[in-house]
């Protein structure tokens, strides 16, 4: 059985000025149950949540300016992830958890100042991110992942720990003209864009370490380290990436005949960014 809640309403705040409208959803899921390959199969499942939640809400604050602002996020969580691949979990504390989330804002202004003449202004931010973690932490080893050599599966450890996020600004301000050159209506714009972008994530073994041994008794927990048994430790950090966008454009829309209309513009760019090393581009 796999429910899903709803609530939805919206309506004026203010008679003739404001409004507001906003919904929300939860949806959970549970997948058919499954079990590990190790010397002992142990059964999972996965119970998935999915929350939704947008809102958005308008005002008028003067005779010809409106002004809205909307917020929105979609987080899922409980998924549970095979990413050592099905046919290498030993056990349940092989396996990978794994939550996400997108949120984001906007606002804009929008404002008629002559009979010919408006501007608008809008302002955004964005986030996904990917969270990761040991799905059943065993304690042991500080819960590293243990490859057991004899039956070719992993024990005791996820895949990795860590996460991945993307997060975004944006804000613009542009100016509008209409206007009648000749006979034929124009539709003019003009205005400037900025981009503020990041791109960040780290993945871990979890511990920083990774077992390689000659066998693994699952009954009891226990490593066997032979002559073939290995152990890696490793160094890490997140890597941040970050850039920025800086845009002039300009725009025509105009009228070619009675029911004909087209749009010419022009755009420039200059994006630089930084890489997680320092590099400059």
């Amino acid at each position: 059985m796999n429910p899903i809640y709803s609530l939805l309403g919206g309506g004026p705040i203010w008679k003739d000025h404001a409004f507001f409208f906003g919904t929300w959803e939860l949806q959970q899921s549970t997948s058919p149950q499954r079990q590990t390959g190790g010397q002992i199969p142990e059964d999972y499942q996965q119970v998935r949540e999915d929350k939704w939640l947008n809102v958005r809400g308008t005002v008028q604050l003067a005779e010809g300016h409106t002004a809205w602002l909307k917020y929105y996020q979609s987080p899922s969580d409980g998924f549970v992830v095979e990413y050592w691949g099905a046919a290498f979990i030993g056990e349940r504390e092989s396996l990978t958890a794994q939550n996400q989330n997108a949120k984001n804002w906007a606002a804009q202004w929008s404002g008629v100042l002559r009979p010919t003449w408006s501007m608008e202004a809008a302002a955004a931010s964005y986030s996904s991110r990917i969270d990761v973690d040991t799905f059943e932490a065993s304690g042991r080893f500080n819960n590293a992942p243990i490859f057991n050599l004899a039956d070719r599966k992993y024990y005791n450890g996820a895949t990795f720990v860590g996460f991945v996020e993307r997060p975004r600004q944006q804000a613009n301000l542009a100016s509008n003209w209409f206007l009648m050159l000749g006979e034929r209506a124009h539709n003019i714009k003009v205005g400037y864009d900025f981009q503020n972008l990041e791109s960040g994530s780290q993945f871990d073994y979890p511990n920083r370490q990774t077992f390689n041994v000659d066998n693994y008794i699952q009954a009891t927990n226990t490593p066997v380290f032979g002559p073939n048994s290995t152990r890696q430790d490793y160094d890490s950090g997140p890597s941040i990436s970050t850039g920025k966008v800086h845009a002039i454009f300009a725009r025509d829309k105009f009228e070619l005949a009675d029911r004909i209309s087209v749009e010419a513009g022009l755009r420039w760019e200059k994006q630089t960014g930084e890489s997680d090393i320092g590099a400059a581009t």
